[in-house]
């Protein structure tokens, strides 16, 4: 699933579809469980290689925080679906790139769910 969010008066704001044009304009792309045509999708927009799940999983502790192609990456362990009968940790990559953000997961901690709610409330 692919969720853009741009800013609007300080606000985030979810951005609708998901086509080039809005992925252009958005400051947030979260990834979550993606498709290969969202993955491209998001890589198109910010001009970057968006880590794969394998990526995510194999880097080591000490690697997690890099920068390259003028890109940072950070790769956290979080908590997810800790609603759930089977919470667990999953590795979950940040991007920074040219002051827009893209979030890759493959769970779903409760953040994700909650934040872009408060921050569309934000003034």
């Amino acid at each position: 699933m692919l969720r853009a969010f741009g800013q609007t008066d300080g606000r985030l704001t979810r951005l609708d579809g998901a086509d080039a044009a809005a992925l252009r304009t958005a400051v947030w792309i979260d990834l979550a469980s993606p498709t290969a045509l969202e993955e491209g999708a998001a890589a198109a927009a910010l001009d970057l290689v968006v880590p794969t799940r394998e990526d995510m999983e194999e880097i080591e502790i000490s690697s997690r925080l890099y920068v390259e192609g003028g890109a940072a990456f950070m790769t956290v362990t979080l908590p997810s679906d800790t609603d759930g009968d089977a919470p667990h940790l999953d590795a979950i990559s940040f991007v920074l790139s040219h002051g827009r953000l893209l979030t890759v997961r493959h769970s779903t901690p409760r953040a994700f769910d909650t934040f872009p709610v408060r921050a569309e409330k934000v003034q």
